[in-house]
């Protein structure tokens, strides 16, 4: 592809992704953090009236919201990684890129599905969640050391899979762009995912139990 084109395009993609990621998550606060708890003190005659006109918008919103960033951000990672194997692999190591794509959206898509199969079979979302991470953990590995991917594609594609389950993606796309951490001897930088996981997850799981307590008037 022209250079000047595939920039013009990473630029138009990576925009409307980010324009469309907040609208997704920010939706998604709503819903979890105000809404429900908002919910759960109204009475029967107040929904009646409210909800016909609030959460029909809402979900209109939320919904094509998580479809763009999405498909914007799977074009985005076809432009960016996928066009040439420099940015992809390591260099010692490359491979066919768009061999790697297809197995990407093979991932994506078996994964999503053990995912949502777990989510509702296991009562307990903490431990479904760890049995989540388990698993995502061996995925992470096996494109580090079977694909041979580099540091910052690593992190871009383990943002691209929480994104793919709707968790977490904001929180791992922020880190591709600090080529302090994903250029970091592999363990250093296996460990710090590792930690921006766990800490990501202890905070949405506080912000989740802080949210019902917030005082209405």
């Amino acid at each position: 592809m022209n250079p000047d084109v595939n920039n013009w395009l990473q630029l138009i993609f990576r925009w409307a992704h980010v324009i469309a990621g907040i609208t997704w998550i920010g939706h998604l606060y709503f819903f979890n953090w105000v809404n429900g708890p908002f919910q759960g003190k109204i009475d029967a005659a107040t929904k009646k009236t409210v909800n016909p006109e609030l959460l029909p918008r809402a979900l209109y919103w939320f919904r094509w919201g998580a479809a763009w960033t999405w498909i914007f951000g799977i074009l985005l990672a076809g432009l960016v990684y996928y066009q040439t194997k420099e940015v992809l692999f390591v260099p010692e190591q490359v491979g066919n890129p768009w061999l790697w794509f297809i197995i990407l959206l093979v991932v994506a898509a078996v994964g999503f599905v053990i995912y949502n199969a777990i989510m509702k079979a296991i009562a307990n979302k903490v431990v479904a969640a760890i049995i989540c991470m388990i698993l995502f953990a061996g995925v992470y590995f096996f494109f580090e050391f079977v694909g041979h991917y580099s540091g910052r594609a690593l992190y871009i594609h383990a943002g691209m899979i929480f994104g793919t389950m709707m968790a977490l993606n904001v929180w791992m796309m922020i880190s591709n762009h600090y080529p302090t951490v994903y250029g970091a001897d592999p363990a250093v930088r296996d460990c710090i995912l590792a930690g921006v996981i766990i800490v990501g997850f202890l905070f949405v799981r506080w912000t989740y139990s802080k949210a019902p307590k917030v005082p209405g008037m």
